[in-house]
């Protein structure tokens, strides 16, 4: 297969040649010659610059070998030629994944976020800004984590998750009043069981333990097989 690809891509046959390499890579990838694979697609993305397909599948061949670096290299040129041939769709598809593979990553979020704002998607962008906070602030980044919310609420000023991100904010603080605060002024967030959860835990950090009582029923019946909201109150 790979001697009559060659032999077509010299008689300048590209879509022929490129159906012979096509065909290859996907035997190697089905036999487990995962390397070979790669290298096929690699070849394959010098001849044909009219595609996004073996960048997307090189990321997806590069992640089953755990090489994460040269996944996202893939996904980022599958994204530029999409943005390039104003293919919005697919482009941000390619963010999703990208996004879906590095979760922990801001500057994934950030960068679905921005390329979402910029065609009027503002539901998408919000959510990724509020991702990209959320990620920033595990990773102790408060300054990026700080701007991110800000665009998520200029965004999406309804959100119930804004505030729930808020309230979780509060805890690690234990600004236990703070969080009462932020989970009263938001209806959605009344019998959201997450937000009980919070607010039963921040009762704890401070040990006012008369509140905690009083939420300890409503949370412990959202998941009657976890005890552990029980043996902390009891504890």
């Amino acid at each position: 297969l790979n001697t009559i690809g060659d032999l077509y891509v010299l008689d300048k046959n590209l879509p022929e040649g490129l159906k012979q390499f096509y065909k290859l890579a996907d035997a190697y990838v089905r036999e487990g010659f995962i390397l070979k694979a790669i290298a096929i697609y690699k070849k394959i993305g010098k001849i044909d610059g009219s595609s996004a397909e073996p960048c997307l599948k090189l990321a997806e061949l590069y992640l089953t070998q755990g090489l994460t670096r040269e996944a996202r290299e893939q996904y980022s040129n599958a994204f530029e030629f999409y943005r390039r041939t104003k293919q919005k769709d697919k482009a941000l598809e390619v963010l999703r994944k990208l996004t879906g593979r590095e979760p922990d990553s801001p500057n994934t979020h950030l960068k679905l976020a921005h390329y979402a704002e910029s065609l009027g998607e503002a539901k998408v962008a919000a959510d990724a800004y509020l991702e990209a906070a959320k990620a920033a602030q595990q990773k102790g980044d408060i300054p990026t984590a700080e701007n991110a919310w800000n665009k998520a609420r200029e965004l999406a000023p309804d959100n119930p998750e804004l505030q729930l991100f808020r309230a979780q904010q509060a805890f690690n603080q234990q600004q236990t009043d703070q969080i009462e605060k932020l989970l009263a002024s938001v209806p959605d967030l009344q019998n959201d069981p997450r937000a009980q959860q919070l607010l039963f835990k921040g009762y704890l950090a401070v040990h006012d333990l008369d509140a905690a009582r009083r939420l300890l029923l409503d949370v412990f019946r959202r998941d009657p097989s976890d005890f552990s909201p029980v043996a902390d109150y009891a504890a």
